[in-house]
Formats: C-alpha cells, structure tokens, sequence
C-alpha cells in the first residue's frame, strides 16, 4: 500500500512538472537520444513534440541543438510535428540546426511532418537554411511550415518559395511578414505551383503593398496554382473590417480596409478552385464506384454486414432492386460448377459472390443500363 501511494505521488509530481517547457524538453529529450518515442509517466507514446513558449518559459539554441542530434540519428522513431511557436530567444542557428534534419535522406523511419517556428527571433538565414535544406532533399515528407510573424526578408523568402515548388508535400505555409517585393515574388514563383493549398502571411507595415503588387498577386491566383485559402493579415485594415465586413450596420468602406477589393478578388479565385476540387473528388469517388472490383466488395461487404439487413433478406433485396436476374445468376453459377469442378475459385465464399456480382453487371435490366445513343428506338427513328 505505502509502495502505491509513493507511486501515485510520484506521478502527480511528474504530471505536474511536465506544464513547463524545460521539463517536456528535457523528458522528450532523454528518450529520443536513445532513440525511443518520448513517453509520458503512464507510458504512453508522444507523438508530437511540442514546446510552444511564453514569458517564463523558453528554448535555447543550444537545446534546439540537441534536439537536432537526437533526431539525426539513424535509428530514430520520431515521426511528428515540431511546434517551437513563441520562443522569442531562437535565433537563426536553430533554423541551421533544424535543417541538418531535413537534409537527411533516410527518413523512412523518422522524420517531421510539421515545423513551426512562428513569433521566434529568427531572419532571413532562416529562411536560407530551411529552404535550402529543403530544396536540396525535395521528397523530405513535411506537410506544413510556419514563420508566422517572422521577416524572412527577400533572399529568405526567395529560398522558401523555391523549396515550396520543389517539395510537393508541403501544402500548407505561413511565409510571415511580407512587403511588397514579397507580395510581388510570390505572385512570380507561385505561379507553376500544384500542391500549395494553403497559403498565408501578413503585410509589412514599413513596405506596404502597392496596387500592382495585388494585381499580381490576383491574377497569379486567377489563372495558376491550386490554392484553395488564402489568408493575409494587414495592419492597415481594421479587425472589424476582415473578410470585407465594416463595423457595425454601416458599410464598410475603403479608407477601413484599404485592402478590401483584394481581399474579395482573393476569396472569389480560391473558392472557385475549392469548388473544382470539391467536383473532382466527387467524379473520382463515383468513377471508383463504378469499377466492378470496387462493386463486387461493396456487395460482398453488404452480405457479410448481418446487422445492415435484419428486416429485408439479401434476397428481397437484391429482386426489389434487380428483379429475377438474381435466380439468373445462381443458376448459371450452379450450371459453371458442374462443368468446372476443378475450377477451385468459385467453389469459395468470394468467388461465387464475384461471379454473380459480374454476371448481374453484365446482364443489367433494360432501365439499369446506359443509355445508346446510337442503337436505341430514338435514334433510330430520328434517322
């Protein structure tokens, strides 16, 4: 009894001084130098690693050092995002650090999904380093990368664009504090992007943007790439005047936003690409449904799925939906078995459910069928 209660305090004790950074750092820290998956004091796996600062709490480049040489090594598990967001004492040798992950080639055990490294001290080295690293290793699987907050500068940004372009895994990106040279560069290099789907940033309140900078931008978007949200910030636009939305009952006007026009030339491009996509996975889905290996398991999953059809037997079912084809089916079944009795296949469970899904396919009624076009009575009369 004295043993569980020692045990009971202790793990209040680690739970409660896992709140700080410095503890999760630390505890994170001891397993992945031996090349475990980091795990809390009830032993259950983490997977995301992360260490989001505040005032009393922050990382060092030291430490992001050896967070670094942990996830290099050769037999590490760790698979996951990285949230460094909101330490303000991370400088640009963190990002140098972080690259040497991604510039690893093996990462088929270990390897981070998600970067984010928003409101950190870093610059435009930063943005050189990841970018570089990640041009470099074009297949590293990263998926998202955030610099929210964060002024990469023009080379920086250049470098992180280009890495977008040629890291087809990366879908979504905060690129930061952009200025008009910026607005301008992403509206150049974005153009032959297809797997950015999610883009933001924020204006620099000292290079604001210029009206053909937008225009780019907009026709960047009008005619190129596959971005489905776009999201800006400005600190020339009031809070209540997001999305185009004034203040109260009045309208909103221009000298509120002065970036209304672009804001709504923005979501009108991204919503028509959305709804394209949107079309898309619905013709996929239905094309996939219509492929006979993808019916004959729908219909194998339905007879096997007791539950579904307590009240209609699969045979009702089948001659609501069919009429007689059904008997058709298992009578040529019956007829295939005894002229092929070597024929071991349709003997079994899913081999005669297949042969019966392919002869209903095969023998639809006339209203199931696609209509001909060109040998129907309709046609045939109009010529």
């Amino acid at each position: 009894m004295l043993k569980i209660r020692m045990m009971e305090k202790y793990n209040l004790y680690n739970s409660l001084n896992m709140t700080t950074i410095e503890a999760r750092f630390q505890r994170d820290l001891t397993f992945l130098s031996r090349s475990d998956l980091p795990k809390t004091s009830t032993g259950k796996e983490i997977t995301s690693l992360d260490y989001k600062g505040d005032e009393s709490n922050q990382l060092s480049d030291s430490q992001i050092q050896s967070l670094s040489s942990a996830l290099k090594q050769a037999d590490s598990k760790f698979r996951g995002p990285l949230n460094l967001k909101c330490n303000t004492q991370l400088t640009d040798l963190s990002a140098l650090y972080i690259s040497e992950i991604f510039a690893q080639r093996d990462f088929s055990r270990s390897h981070i999904t998600e970067l984010n490294l928003s409101e950190t001290k870093m610059q435009e080295k930063a943005g050189l380093f990841i970018g570089e690293a990640l041009l470099q290793n074009p297949l590293y699987p990263l998926q998202r990368l955030k610099f929210k907050g964060v002024n990469l500068e023009e080379s920086g940004l250049y470098r992180v664009l280009e890495a977008v372009n040629a890291n087809k895994n990366i879908s979504r990106i905060h690129l930061g504090v952009i200025s008009d040279y910026g607005l301008r560069t992403m509206a150049e290099l974005l153009q032959g992007n297809k797997s950015l789907l999610r883009l933001e940033f924020s204006e620099n309140e000292a290079k604001s943007w210029t009206k053909e900078a937008k225009q780019a931008f907009s026709q960047m978007l009008k005619g190129h790439t596959e971005l489905q949200s776009v999201i800006f910030k400005s600190p020339f636009s009031k809070s209540s005047a997001k999305e185009g939305k004034g203040s109260g009952d009045d309208e909103p006007t221009t000298s509120a936003d002065p970036h209304r026009e672009f804001r709504h030339e923005i979501e009108f491009y991204t919503n028509k690409k959305l709804q394209s996509h949107k079309h898309h996975k619905k013709f996929l889905k239905r094309h996939h449904d219509c492929d006979p290996q993808s019916m004959f398991e729908g219909m194998l999953e339905l007879l096997e799925a007791k539950d579904s059809h307590k009240k209609m037997p699969v045979r009702k079912f089948f001659n609501n939906t069919f009429g007689t084809i059904l008997n058709d089916a298992l009578f040529a079944l019956k007829k295939k078995q005894s002229k092929e009795p070597e024929n071991v296949e349709i003997f079994t469970k899913k081999g005669s459910i297949k042969f019966v899904a392919l002869y209903i396919m095969e023998n639809l009624p006339q209203n199931e069928r696609e209509p001909d076009l060109y040998n129907s009575a309709d046609s045939a009369d109009e010529v």
